[in-house]
C-alpha cells in the first residue's frame, strides 16, 4: 500500500519497479516487484499528476500546486524544466524528436481530487450540460482554461503555448501514431484532435460531460472513460456512417 490519500499516476522504470506520483504532499513512491513502497522524489507541490518515461532514461513529471514540469533520473535527481505557476501539469506527451507537450490549466481554485465534482455541482445549479466554469458565478471550480505548452528537447527547450482551451478543463492528452494529438475535456464530453500546425477540430461529443481518460491500441484512438456519467465509450476507426449537429434554441 502507497501511504498516500491520492494515487495520480504510474510510470514503470526499466528495471521493474514501478512509480507512483501522489499527493497531497506531491510525493513519488518506488514499487519494487513484490509491492512495497519506498519514497523516490519529495516534490514539494500538492501533488503529482503525470509521468511519462524519457526516451534517453529516467521520467518527467507533472505536478500541481503549483504546476512544475520536472526531469528526474532513474536515481530521483531532479531538474525543473517549466514553471506553470498557479497551473497544473494536467499530462505529458514525449515527441518522437524528444520534444514535450504538456497539457496545462490554469484558474483552477480547488484541489484535483475535488475539481470535476465542483464542475458538477455548478451544472446541476444552471441546468446546463456543460456550464463554463466562471468565478462570476460563484462556482468553487474557478475560472478555468487549459492550453497545450510545446518545450523543446530538455534540458535546454524553448517553452511556448501551443494550442489554447478556454473554459475547458484538459483531463487527458495522448499522442496517435499519425503525430496527431487527441485532447479529452471537461466540456460536454469532447475530444479534440491537435495537427502539427495547430489546427483543432472536434473528434468526438458524448453524452457524459467529462472525457477522463483515452485510450489508444496500435497508436489509434480506441476507447474513452468518462464520468458525469461514468461509461467507457468504444472508438472503432474510420468516419461516422451519419452526422447531425445540435445547437440550442434560441
Amino acid at each position: 500500500v502507497v501511504p498516500a490519500k491520492y494515487v495520480w499516476a504510474l510510470c514503470p522504470l526499466s528495471d521493474g519497479r514501478l512509480l507512483v506520483g501522489t499527493g497531497p504532499g506531491g510525493e513519488i513512491f518506488s514499487l519494487s516487484a513484490d509491492g512495497k513502497p519506498a519514497p523516490f522524489y519529495a516534490t514539494d507541490r500538492e501533488h503529482v499528476l503525470s509521468l511519462v518515461p524519457a526516451p534517453e532514461g529516467g521520467m518527467y513529471a507533472g505536478t500541481a500546486g503549483p504546476g512544475v514540469l520536472y526531469h528526474l533520473t532513474d536515481a530521483g535527481k531532479p531538474t525543473v524544466l517549466a514553471d506553470f505557476g498557479d497551473g497544473e501539469v494536467r499530462a505529458i506527451v514525449v515527441e518522437p524528436d524528444g520534444g514535450l507537450v504538456c497539457a496545462v490549466n490554469g484558474g483552477v481554485k480547488v484541489a484535483p481530487q475535488e475539481f470535476l465534482k465542483a464542475l458538477g455541482e455548478a451544472g446541476d445549479r444552471s441546468g446546463k450540460k456543460s456550464p463554463p466554469p466562471s468565478g462570476e458565478r460563484g462556482d468553487k471550480a474557478g475560472v478555468v482554461s487549459g492550453r497545450l505548452v510545446r518545450v523543446g528537447k530538455p534540458p535546454s527547450g524553448r517553452v511556448r503555448d501551443f494550442v489554447a482551451f478556454d473554459q475547458s478543463y484538459i483531463t487527458d492528452l495522448k499522442r496517435e501514431a499519425s503525430g496527431s494529438l487527441l485532447v479529452a475535456t471537461n466540456n460536454s464530453g469532447k475530444i479534440f484532435g491537435v495537427a502539427a500546425d495547430g489546427m483543432t477540430s472536434l473528434l468526438h461529443d458524448f453524452k457524459p460531460n467529462q472525457v477522463l481518460a483515452l485510450l489508444l491500441a496500435e497508436g489509434v484512438l480506441r476507447a474513452a472513460a468518462t464520468g458525469d456519467i461514468g461509461t467507457l465509450q468504444r472508438i472503432e476507426a474510420g468516419p461516422a456512417l451519419t452526422g447531425n449537429y445540435t445547437s440550442e434554441v434560441f
